[in-house]
């Protein structure tokens, strides 16, 4: 019985060939050497990102303990920015609060969450619900909300501030919000101004504050108990109330944004973590399966030379 052995070799090594070659996505005819160039340069990508995300959760840690320092100390304006109309009564019904004013507290920084879609979609609700006879306009703090809100409100947007967030926020800046909506000449009843209240590192809800307009307080009698309260002096007061809530809620607003974006990063972090993993496991698996393939084909035709 003659065996020809060079035959037998030869079909075990195609056989062998296969199994080792790697079960990658890649085109016919694509060699395992441009499969781990594309897997070593994809490895590459994700570490850079890994370490992009590391610093970013490193400086907004660093910018939520200076954020949490401010709110603690400013939380006492907040809550007195209404107390003079709640002490002294001054109440709106549905008729009288016929023109309202939204006011959505965001940035122009992004990376950090929902923060800006949960007062976004709080406004968005609100707006479905609007009584008739209710005329409403918008004031967007912050490209987030601009973005967002004037593909389907546009025609109800009076004022829309940009370049917020990339400094720590002043009362000037408040300020300079406020007049801009009194510029207008849009004479509100009441305003609802929407933001994430800090509540800690991991947790920041949704909220609003109702403050009354100047228009209401004008014609409101509950006021009059208070000397010198003119129609002048309470524009101005209702001016000065609506910049100290606004600057309020941006600090409340600023606090949770960063913490939401350490938790972020983290998130993702972790995730670019997993990556590098599963990539360099890809990788070894695929550079072995080569030197497999390489080192079979030369004992191919190592046996060819032979036969």
């Amino acid at each position: 019985v003659k065996v020809d052995l060079t035959h037998t070799v030869r079909e075990m090594a195609s056989m062998m060939r296969q199994l080792a070659r790697p079960q990658l996505s890649t085109p016919a005819g694509a060699r395992g050497m441009a499969t781990l160039k594309e897997i070593a340069m994809r490895l590459k990508s994700v570490k850079s990102i890994e370490k992009i995300t590391k610093s970013m959760k490193m400086v907004s840690a660093a910018k939520l303990s200076k954020a949490e320092r401010r709110v603690k100390d400013i939380r006492a304006i907040g809550e007195a920015s209404t107390v003079l109309t709640e002490k002294a009564g001054v109440e709106l019904s549905t008729e009288t609060d016929n023109k309202h004013l939204y006011v959505a507290v965001c940035s122009d920084k992004g990376l950090c969450g929902g923060v800006h879609g949960a007062v976004n979609k709080w406004i968005k609700a609100k707006l479905l619900d609007v009584p008739a006879g209710t005329e409403v306009k918008l004031c967007l703090v912050g490209d987030k909300s601009t973005a967002v809100l004037s593909r389907s409100n546009a025609d109800d947007i009076i004022v829309t501030a940009s370049g917020v967030g990339k400094k720590p926020n002043t009362f000037m800046e408040s300020s300079l919000i406020a007049q801009a909506v009194a510029d207008t000449g849009y004479e509100y009843t009441s305003a609802t101004i929407v933001y994430n209240w800090f509540k800690n590192a991991g947790t920041y809800i949704t909220q609003e504050m109702k403050i009354i307009g100047p228009s209401a307080m004008a014609d409101n009698d509950a006021l009059m108990v208070y000397e010198d309260a003119d129609a002048e002096s309470l524009k101005s007061f209702s001016e000065f109330e609506f910049a100290s809530a606004l600057y309020y809620a941006q600090l409340e607003g600023a606090a949770s944004e960063q913490a939401a974006r350490v938790q972020a990063m983290e998130n993702a972090s972790s995730n670019a973590s997993d990556m590098i993993n599963k990539l360099t496991l890809k990788f070894n698996r695929t550079r072995q399966a080569v030197i497999t393939t390489e080192l079979i084909e030369i004992i191919s035709g190592a046996v060819a030379l032979e036969g």
